[in-house]
């Protein structure tokens, strides 16, 4: 991959500001080439992702590694390669998918839920005028948003809750046409927002009670691919033209009105495809905000995809990379790394593509801290399976802890030489731990990950 310099055109504002971080983005191996098409995070350490020939996959490490869920659908059963256009869960157990039939069609055909985290789907009927569903958002357990495009109607949008169903919007064709599917929801305290298959975004200030349509001004046959809502005023939304753009469209009235945002614009004229925000504690803000998308010259440059990157929406930076970025999902979070409250922060996020690409900008040397540096350690292998190897001189003299990520003392069984301590961690629950060295006042800290 290859990091590039943003074009930036706009004013230079006095004041506070952040220094811009650029992330660096390595490739996640998986066992699948197939498009991958929407990834979602429950927690820190559960994560899927949904891909375009049906295939379901689930991390239990963060993201370190990945595995083809083997789930089982009910009737209706759709083709095997049915494309998984959009996945959300709750929590580890619970989620929701809209999946197609015959590989990926355009728009889903079904709408699925489980309750064993993936291993087997339901058929969840909505009952309404629903010709086509295009995505979905879940906030908890028994809520749900669905939207899509209606029969003699343009973009509605529908809720569930409580097992009970209700269609809280249909757009008339008079306004949209009836090709203006919902493809994107988001939510802030009671402002939502819905892009659509075309030149309107929806906006609701009842939490999705009723919505009213907003026009962005782009022409009729635009595509508004993604919607984020970054706060009560300021919101963003990817779109693409004929196969190109500008800059992303941006609001600072909470989806009011709408304008190009000439700070996130290049030459590359991209297809936005998605638009995410870093789901971070304070220690990390300010916020990023992430957009991915497709570049046409791909053949020519070698890199068919781009991730945009800002924390103050003034500055932006790109990183051009193999594969058109079709979903974002951040789980940046804190890890202690001592007894006083000590943390530091974890950037990671990850983004998918076409032909099994998973990239992340995490890195595990993150959470690992030395606070003594005339002491060499070898902590190996990281990430591990089954024992943990930490070689030092007179590893014998070092007392030695594990904690878990919550910094819980495990119970652990050690085989100490002169110069290796080794741990059996086969039975830990996948995730991060911390090994902790202390002899005469020194102490060191690693981190390791099972895997």
């Amino acid at each position: 991959m290859k990091n590039l310099l943003l074009f930036i055109t706009g004013l230079l504002i006095s004041g506070i500001s952040y220094a811009q971080a650029l992330s660096t983005w390595t490739q996640v191996e998986l066992p699948t080439t197939a498009n991958l098409l929407d990834i979602d995070f429950p927690t820190y350490e559960i994560g899927y992702i949904g891909a375009a020939n049906g295939e379901l996959l689930k991390t239990t490490d963060g993201g370190l590694t990945w595995d083809i869920v083997n789930f089982t659908v009910s009737s209706p059963n759709p083709n095997i390669l049915g494309a998984i256009y959009d996945i959300e869960f709750s929590d580890i157990n619970n989620g929701y998918m809209l999946m197609g039939v015959n590989g990926p069609s355009g728009n889903a055909a079904y709408l699925y839920a489980t309750s064993d985290g993936g291993n087997s789907w339901t058929n969840l009927n909505h009952n309404g005028n629903v010709m086509s569903m295009g995505s979905i958002y879940s906030s908890s357990i028994d809520h749900l948003f669905l939207g899509g495009v209606g029969f003699f109607e343009s973009s509605l949008i529908m809720e569930f809750e409580n097992a009970n169903w209700t269609q809280n919007v249909g757009i008339p064709t008079t306004v949209s046409p009836n090709t203006a599917v919902v493809t994107d929801m988001d939510f802030y305290e009671n402002l939502g927002l819905a892009a659509t298959n075309g030149q309107y975004i929806l906006r609701s200030e009842d939490h999705g009670q009723t919505w009213d349509t907003t026009n962005t001004n782009l022409e009729a046959n635009s595509t508004i691919t993604s919607v984020l809502i970054v706060d009560e005023f300021i919101t963003y939304a990817g779109y693409h033209n004929n196969g190109m753009s500008f800059g992303l469209l941006k609001s600072e009235d909470g989806g009011l009105t709408w304008f190009q945002d000439v700070n996130s614009a290049t030459f590359f004229y991209p297809q936005w495809l998605c638009v995410e925000q870093t789901d971070a504690p304070s220690i990390i803000e300010p916020k990023s905000v992430y957009a991915g998308a497709q570049i046409e010259n791909g053949t020519t440059t070698g890199y068919s995809g781009m991730i945009f990157e800002s924390i103050d929406g003034l500055i932006w930076d790109y990183t051009a990379v193999e594969q058109a970025i079709h979903a974002i999902a951040s789980n940046d979070h804190e890890v202690f790394i001592d007894f006083v409250g000590n943390t530091v922060p974890v950037k990671r996020t990850f983004a998918v593509g076409d032909s099994g690409y998973l990239i992340t900008n995490w890195t595990i040397q993150l959470v690992s801290v030395t606070e003594t540096e005339d002491v060499k350690v070898d902590l190996y292998p990281n990430p591990a399976s089954n024992k943990i190897v930490i070689e030092m001189e007179d590893a014998a003299d070092w007392d030695i802890q594990l904690f878990n990520n919550e910094m819980k003392e495990m119970n652990i069984q050690t085989i100490t030489t002169v110069s290796k301590k080794e741990i059996d961690i086969s039975t830990f629950s996948t995730g991060v731990y911390y090994v902790i060295l202390t002899r005469n006042g020194q102490k060191i800290t690693k981190a390791v990950v099972k895997k």
